[in-house]
């Protein structure tokens, strides 16, 4: 009897010794990993009455549940003891990651007004860290809050200020950068000169041409290209001899602190005159107007146009409209200034249209989503672009769309809905084509009134059927929610 009581104690008391350390083990925090500064609230084992925290940074706590917070930029390790010099109790092990370090590169970072960029994310992110979201703010009121690589159109003067902000999953790690004046976006003035003698000719040579700079000053770089083989940088050149037949096109480039380019043009002309003119394409298209680009040397101009408006033009650069397709003509004639010397030249243009027709199936859907099939027709077009009614695009030619009805709204009536689609069809050319669709959407939506919402049980309620269809309503079910259903015809 003795020794069974005492076997039975000795259990016990190695029970409750296993019971007691688990319990001791159980010491928590309520985070784990994460960014310097990091602020970590930690609690002590349930079956502990006296505490000692030991931080691997040099603290210490003898709180119960004490909040520690790291600076360190490493994995530490928290030891928990019931007292000073103690046995361990247990240790939870405390990461701290290095703050991601938010940077870009833009492409380009400044230039004329109005200025397209390209945005790219180069920031530095622990390999621990996942990147969750990507926030811009561009410093025009605007921002991106979607994409890590974003392209940004700044359609005015100013120097911009971007906010880069990057969201994380772990605590502590979100950072947000300012960069100053990061896009510069400038307007500097046109390029101006004139020379002497003017217009800048002569039937026999040599010509000597001095140049008088007029450019409104300011803080850029100018630079000249006179047409000889010849460059200079400065506002004031030297004068240039030209003894050699032909056209010498003058360049004057300005640049400022932004890497905003502007440019200005003459031609210097000796002996019989040289048209120089060129156009966008050698294909043009139907019912667009041109502006024709004149680097000839100044003199006295006759425009002669195959089939287009106007027929004939006397204008320096002037523009024209192609009204028929096929092969064109555009003879340009330059008379020198003294009516002393005439050039001609004749170039053909390639005159082209482009049509363009959408069907869509279904025309009609009383139900949604609906899938929307698309069949894009177009003669001369080789790339594609689609408009739906949602904000989305496509550059398939046949497209397939799902329509999504975005009311989410459950006692609501809506009714017919237009949904309108914009195809756009263009050649190699630049030519364009548009043609639109609209699908009719009419969803019913079943309602009711019942004509009294509370009483005393039993409660009889007559429910009066409001429901909405286009088309005829030939099957009712109702579900009363007392596991009564109703299925009815009429």
């Amino acid at each position: 009897m003795t020794q069974s009581l005492l076997h039975y104690t000795r259990l016990l008391c190695i029970f409750v010794l296993v019971f007691s350390s688990s319990i001791l083990f159980a010491q928590t925090s309520d985070k784990t990993e994460g960014c310097a500064p990091l602020s970590i609230h930690f609690t002590a084992p349930s079956g502990s009455s006296t505490y000692y925290w030991e931080f691997d940074d040099g603290g210490s706590s003898t709180i119960q549940d004490p909040n520690h917070t790291f600076i360190q930029e490493k994995n530490h390790t928290v030891t928990f003891r019931e007292s000073q010099g103690g046995t361990i109790i247990g240790s939870i092990v405390i990461s701290i990651y290095p703050k991601p370090k938010p940077s870009f590169t833009a492409d380009p970072a400044g230039g004329c007004v109005p200025l397209d960029v390209q945005f790219t994310n180069t920031s530095v992110v622990n390999n621990n860290i996942t990147v969750t979201n990507y926030n811009w703010v561009f410093g025009d009121g605007t921002g991106d809050n979607a994409n890590a690589n974003p392209a940004h159109y700044f359609p005015s003067v100013n120097k911009y200020t971007i906010g880069f902000k990057l969201e994380t999953d772990k605590d502590g790690c979100d950072t947000t950068a300012i960069f100053t004046d990061a896009i510069n976006v400038t307007n500097p003035p046109i390029p101006v000169f004139g020379t002497d003698p003017f217009p800048p000719v002569a039937c026999v040579s040599p010509l000597v041409l001095n140049y008088l700079n007029t450019t409104t000053p300011g803080n850029y770089t100018l630079n000249w290209d006179f047409g000889n083989g010849n460059t200079f940088a400065g506002a004031n050149p030297p004068a240039q001899n030209y003894t050699e037949n032909g056209s010498f096109p003058i360049t004057l480039t300005l640049e400022d602190e932004a890497g905003c380019v502007k440019t200005a043009h003459l031609t210097a002309g000796v002996g019989v005159p040289h048209p120089l003119i060129a156009l966008p394409n050698d294909t043009l298209c139907k019912g667009q107007i041109y502006t024709i680009q004149n680097l000839s040397a100044p003199g006295v101009n006759k425009w002669e146009f195959q089939d287009a408006t106007p027929a004939t033009s006397t204008q320096v650069e002037p523009n024209l409209r192609f009204d028929e397709v096929g092969q064109k003509t555009i003879k340009y004639t330059l008379t020198s200034p003294d009516g002393q010397c005439t050039g001609d030249t004749t170039i053909t243009v390639w005159v082209e249209d482009i049509s363009a027709s959408l069907s869509v199936d279904p025309e009609y859907s009383c139900s949604e989503p609906v899938l929307l099939n698309y069949t894009g027709t177009t003669d001369n077009g080789t790339t594609f672009l689609y408009g739906f009614g949602d904000g989305t695009t496509s550059n398939e030619q046949n497209p397939a769309h799902l329509y999504v009805d975005k009311d989410t709204t459950t006692h609501s009536l809506e009714g017919e809905i237009k949904y309108a689609t914009v195809f756009t069809a263009i050649s190699p050319a630049g030519c364009r084509a548009t043609a639109s669709v609209t699908t009719t959407i009419n969803t019913p939506n079943a309602l009711f009134v019942p004509d009294v919402v509370a009483g005393c049980a039993p409660l009889l309620v007559t429910f009066n059927d409001t429901s909405y269809s286009n088309e005829n309503i030939v099957e009712w079910n109702w579900d009363f929610g007392d596991g009564t259903i109703l299925n009815a015809t009429n």
